[in-house]
């Protein structure tokens, strides 16, 4: 039998300008490889290719996931003038005695001339990403001693893989029951036989292509489940399942740059270290789960709200944790218990790395975005709205977001991609004749109008039910959280406007080509971006 061939690698900066020089670290056991870069938007142009560069395998620290590989340098790349702005991926293949394999890795180019030639910036999630991340065996959620407290970008990225890394395989038996969305005994029982792990009671299974495919959906991980001949192979699917870039922001930039709007790119980081990108830009997107962020990009984006800015979040879960960056942003650490964060005993309680709605930070994320996952929750997942359509329900048709689209006030918008999903935010708000109105006692800006409404739901599967709770009120407190909550779909002005869909799962439609998410969306981009 050949032994397993392998390449896989990173850059040294998530993001760049054109003129700047970006490392790629590379590791490989065969002798030799090649790099084929391409700009991947509306379509998948190559820009930049070599051959025959020299592999090295190199051993992985057991801090990786949390202090990086540390590999040396494989190549360099001076980054061309004429490279426009977008996500740059470069694909590495190798060939060794017959055998062949292939890695991936991303990085981001900004544009040379901010605000030229687009007036539109998108910023990517890729705090997120790298919270999810389970290359080296630790996320911010789960690892081989429990979940990690720093997390490092110097590693690559497992969520390329379509599937993730596998585990083992169960009997294709199982798929009856997958394909019902059941977790069965038999589903425990292998499991546990084949991969020592004991599902969570609250295990759900969410079917991708029946019979083919399912995700195994547990808290704190995800394994993918796909039919091969008689059996079932399962792989740690955690980081494609979050993947910011495949799921949710490639379908929007794809149906973005077909439409012909021009976009330039940024990573998270940049809104921190480089917060002079914002001025030249009318618009800043958020687009699918923008989960993790310091406080200066906060900072930053409040005071380019202030001046004029307009920021539409096509997202959901966002700001729910704050981060600390480290190493001149190559590592963030969250705590998230905020007992254990050193910060608690010897620092800024402002700074705290745990939930942005804490009573200690007093920084609710509704000051920026208007809503807040801890008045939201979810839709289609844990034990909440499984069987539901996943719409919004339309309450204020008159509004200039619904313009051209013909939808009236109890209209549904989005059962047919399910466009309400997953992770949702919202706000508290009372009803009034007949439409909801947010009570803004919860840090929602005072001009917020809410546009549409979604129910969801906090999970006790996740324990976010206490987490908010005690956020809100105080460690142990008997004060529980409001439930249920809603997607909230609504914007304020304040300085600028700021518009904000309520859920990760926007794209979807665009992704779905439902014309009526597809106008409300050109509305939002036509008129904040002028």
């Amino acid at each position: 039998m050949k032994p397993p061939l392998s390449i896989e690698g990173y850059t040294d900066q998530l993001s760049v300008s054109p003129g700047s020089t970006l490392t790629f670290h590379v590791s490989s056991d065969a002798p030799t490889y090649s790099v084929e870069i391409s700009r991947v938007g509306s379509a998948r142009q190559v820009v930049w290719s070599r051959n025959s560069l020299t592999g090295n395998k190199y051993p992985v620290p057991a801090d990786a996931s949390t202090h990086g590989c540390r590999w040396p340098p494989g190549f360099e790349l001076t980054v061309p003038h004429d490279w426009p702005s977008g996500y740059y991926s470069a694909i590495l293949r190798a060939e060794h005695d017959g055998v062949q394999t292939a890695g991936e890795i991303a990085f981001i180019i900004r544009s040379e001339h901010p605000g030229r030639a687009a007036r539109i910036l998108l910023q990517l999630t890729t705090n997120t990403d790298c919270a999810y991340n389970s290359w080296g065996g630790y996320t911010l959620y789960s690892g081989p001693t429990g979940p990690a407290r720093r997390i490092s970008f110097d590693r690559p990225f497992a969520g390329f893989a379509a599937d993730g890394e596998y585990l083992f395989q169960i009997s294709g038996q199982a798929q009856e029951a997958l394909n019902q969305r059941i977790v069965s005994d038999q589903l425990r029982a292998e499991f546990n036989r084949q991969g020592a792990i004991d599902l969570s009671p609250h295990t759900f299974v969410k079917v991708d292509q029946p019979s083919r495919r399912w995700y195994v959906l547990v808290p704190g991980t995800t394994y993918t489940a796909k039919l091969d001949g008689e059996h079932i192979n399962i792989y740690n699917g955690f980081s494609a399942w979050q993947s910011g870039w495949k799921n949710w922001e490639y379908p929007f930039v794809r149906w973005a740059e077909k439409a012909g709007y021009q976009i330039d790119y940024a990573a998270n980081t940049d809104l921190e270290f480089n917060p002079e990108i914002l001025e030249p830009y009318r618009l800043v997107l958020s687009v699918g789960h923008d989960e993790y962020w310091s406080s200066p990009m906060r900072d930053h984006l409040e005071n380019y709200i202030a001046g004029g800015g307009n920021v539409a979040f096509f997202s959901g879960n966002c700001l729910f944790w704050q981060v600390r960056s480290e190493d001149n942003g190559r590592a963030l650490t969250c705590w998230k218990d905020h007992q254990q964060d050193p910060f608690f005993d010897g620092g800024d309680h402002r700074l705290l790395t745990t939930n942005w709605c804490h009573h200690l930070i007093d920084r609710p994320e509704n000051h920026l975005t208007g809503v807040s996952f801890a008045y939201g929750g979810y839709y289609g997942f844990f034990d909440k709205y499984q069987d539901g359509d996943g719409a919004y329900t339309i309450h204020r048709p008159d509004h200039w977001v619904f313009s051209g689209t013909g939808l009236q006030q109890g209209d549904r918008l989005g059962s047919h991609d399910q466009l309400v999903n997953y992770e949702c935010d919202g706000c508290q708000f009372n009803w009034h004749d007949g439409l909801p109105v947010p009570t803004y006692g919860d840090g929602t800006p005072e001009t917020f109008e809410i546009l549409a409404t979604a129910p969801a739901e906090l999970s006790h599967a996740d324990d976010s039910v206490r987490l908010v709770s005690e956020a809100l009120h105080g460690q142990g407190t008997q004060q529980g959280q409001q439930q249920p909550g809603a997607a909230v779909m609504g914007l304020y002005e304040q300085g600028g406007t700021v518009l904000t869909t309520g859920c990760t799962e926007w794209a979807k439609g665009l992704r779905g080509g439902d014309p009526v998410v597809e106008q409300i969306t050109r509305n939002i981009l036509d008129r904040l971006s002028v």
